[in-house]
């Protein structure tokens, strides 16, 4: 690994197409700094991730700039080499630069959203081993996740935010749930706690390596990405005016210890349905009719720049 070389991985669509206007604001606060930096642009879904993984050990960073997305892909490319390429060697850490409209992981990092500030932490070079998930899906999809897995609503909810074009961010994501409520059928699932299966009808199971998802909602507020398990909350079937009512309490965390939410830790998990169950990572649609979810975590798995 080369040191003091770092690559910025760069969305140019991310927050309708602010990213790319970053590049030179970046290299200008870096000319000084004796780092040498490269820039790579993604032009289309998955780039971020095949780049990541081709440079993996050429940089000593490799550093998203975009939203979660953009973090989710780099996250799989830099996992792709470490594992699936093997051979033990070092990869380069984790760096983002928060661009996008939800910016959930960035938050248990203490990222801000200022390019300059983030560029300060990145300076620091202080730095964690975190936590990442892999989730197999229907047994031949593997993905790995940085913040969290959502089943049921949370995903239909986040696909529904996809189709929303006028508005961005937390308000996206409200907008979409709300139509959610309204269409969104409560499958049945079959899900293992800690090696005890239960059946239950639910609303949504989160499996959270972070706190935060949707751009604000706190589903597993106790989640965090350097204890070595997964927090996994689990709420049952509820009718619209439920939802409705209860619904704002995931925004922080007050849903916790209601009657209708189940919520554990654990180190894997096995989720199965007949009714065929909608899936996203991070934000990333994996599945809309997945039938069989392995999720596990891979505890120390990534180090990443925190402030």
């Amino acid at each position: 690994m080369r040191s003091h070389q770092w690559l910025f991985i760069v969305n140019p669509a991310s927050n309708r197409g602010t990213a790319a206007q970053l590049i030179p604001h970046i290299q200008k606060a870096l000319s000084d700094r004796s780092i040498t930096c490269d820039f790579r642009q993604t032009e289309r879904p998955g780039d971020a991730t095949l780049i990541a993984r081709q440079y993996a050990r050429d940089y000593e960073l490799i550093i998203a700039v975009g939203g979660d997305g953009t973090t989710h892909e780099v996250v799989n490319g830099l996992l792709q080499a470490k594992l699936g390429d093997g051979h033990g060697e070092a990869i380069g850490a984790l760096g983002i630069v928060p661009v996008g409209s939800g910016n959930d992981f960035v938050k248990m990092i203490g990222i801000p959203s200022d390019p300059d500030a983030a560029a300060e932490i990145l300076l620091a070079g202080n730095t964690i081993r975190m936590d990442v998930g892999e989730i197999v899906v229907d047994n031949d999809h593997i993905r790995f996740f940085n913040n969290n897995i959502g089943i049921g609503f949370d995903a239909y909810v986040n696909n529904e935010s996809l189709k929303i074009k006028y508005i961005r961010g937390f308000a996206m994501y409200l907008a979409a749930a709300l139509k959610s409520i309204f269409a969104y059928k409560h499958p049945l699932i079959r899900y293992s706690n800690n090696g005890v299966f239960h059946e239950e009808r639910i609303l949504l199971v989160n499996t959270g390596n972070g706190a935060c998802s949707g751009g604000g909602f706190y589903i597993t507020p106790d989640a965090k990405i350097n204890d070595g398990v997964l927090d996994v909350c689990v709420i049952k079937s509820m009718n619209k005016f439920e939802i409705l009512t209860n619904l704002p309490k995931t925004m922080n965390g007050s849903h916790v210890g209601m009657d209708c939410v189940h919520m554990y830790k654990t180190h894997e998990l096995t989720i199965e349905s007949e009714d065929g169950l909608p899936i996203h990572a991070d934000g990333e649609v994996v599945a809309m009719n997945a039938r069989h979810i392995y999720i596990k975590v891979l505890p120390a798995a990534l180090d990443v720049v925190v402030a």
